[in-house]
């Protein structure tokens, strides 16, 4: 009992050097919660974006869409591997997508507030039937060859990306003519067009 007695003292002699480290000890079990919550938001979101009956084809030495590129005749080849999936028309369930950055103004946000985000190029009508959970909320899909977008919901709440809204991407001036929900998925920071 003597030695407890002794450190129930020290405590209290101790008192700065006590509430500091329990202070960094709280601290550092605060910043790790966090982290494990941002980690697994992060996996889930991830986990929501795939198919397991897709196939992301990325160039070699390529680790992300963004940065990876595949030629035309590369596409075709790949199209032509025996076991692709067909879609109800018969046609092949190959969607070659383009990945690209642009700068956008966060909602509410003065001069200064743009963020980047993520513009998927796609075929419409193979990207729906590759990326099943994506469906229209609101206005329409974009029309092939058009300068038109479609954009998330989350990237609609969140930037300046409004439905009839004009923006631009590049050298060219885009129209937003719809907006997408793909069940929580990562696609829904994005804008297709």
């Amino acid at each position: 009992m003597l030695p407890f007695a002794y450190d129930l003292r020290n405590l209290q002699v101790r008192r700065l050097r006590t509430w500091s480290t329990l202070l960094s000890v709280g601290l550092v079990v605060g910043v790790f919660c966090y982290l494990m919550c941002f980690a697994d938001g992060l996996r889930r979101a991830l986990l929501r974006t795939g198919d397991p009956h897709n196939l992301i084809v990325l160039a070699e030495g390529a680790t992300a869409e963004a940065n990876s590129s595949i030629s035309h005749d590369e596409a075709a080849r790949l199209a032509a591997v025996p076991r692709v999936a067909r879609g109800p028309d018969g046609r092949l369930l190959v969607s070659p997508q383009v990945i690209l950055q642009t700068n956008v103004m966060r909602r509410g946000a003065g001069e200064g507030g743009y963020v980047s985000v993520v513009v998927r190029g796609v075929y419409a009508g193979v990207a729906l039937q590759v990326h099943r959970q994506v469906e229209l909320a609101a206005g329409r899909w974009f029309r092939a060859g058009a300068d038109e977008l479609v954009v998330g919901l989350k990237a609609a709440e969140r930037f300046a990306v409004d439905l009839g809204a004009s923006m631009d991407c590049g050298e060219r001036t885009f129209k937003v003519v719809g907006v997408f929900h793909a069940a929580g998925s990562a696609h829904e920071s994005e804008l297709w067009g």
